[in-house]
């Protein structure tokens, strides 16, 4: 019987073992790892929130990265506030049973030539999800990624 088949170590591999990461002591390269994991950690922060519809829709970014809200009517999306640096957030919005229901942005929401403000599905029980990344430098929401059309009715 042939035995498991490896690989020979490739020479750099000496140079990233725990003893000897970028020449620093294992301790310390154990504690930037930590603090690295700390910053991913804070800054993609799980969970999901419901929304409250109203006119002007609220946003806590420190509850979550995903944000539920069904649109009554048409609608404004507040700037939200406690963000994390570089957090990204989705928004999943759904349309209430009559449909054609509009977003109106915050100017904080920032979209591009190739993400322009999306125009939301019109259908009833329909949902998109609209992503944004917070920008630091500019103390901006970049708009990331924009899918449209889910079919939002229960199972």
């Amino acid at each position: 019987m042939k035995g498991i088949s490896t690989f020979p170590v490739p020479k750099y591999a000496k140079d990233f073992t725990p003893s000897n990461v970028f020449g620093l002591p294992p301790a310390t390269y154990a504690a930037i790892l930590k603090l690295s994991q700390e910053v991913v950690d804070r800054n993609n922060i799980a969970g999901i929130s419901n929304l409250t519809d109203a006119a002007t829709i609220d946003t806590d970014a420190s509850l979550g990265s995903d944000f539920y809200v069904t649109l009554g009517g048409n609608r404004t999306m507040a700037a939200p506030t406690n963000p994390g640096s570089a957090q990204s957030i989705r928004y999943w919005i759904t349309q209430d049973g009559t449909g054609s229901r509009t977003m109106t942005w915050n100017a904080i929401f920032r979209f591009s030539t190739d993400i322009p403000s999306p125009t939301l599905t019109t259908t009833p029980d329909f949902m998109d999800m609209v992503e944004f990344q917070y920008n630091p430098y500019y103390l901006t929401w970049d708009c990331i990624r924009v899918i449209k059309g889910y079919d939002a009715t229960p199972l």
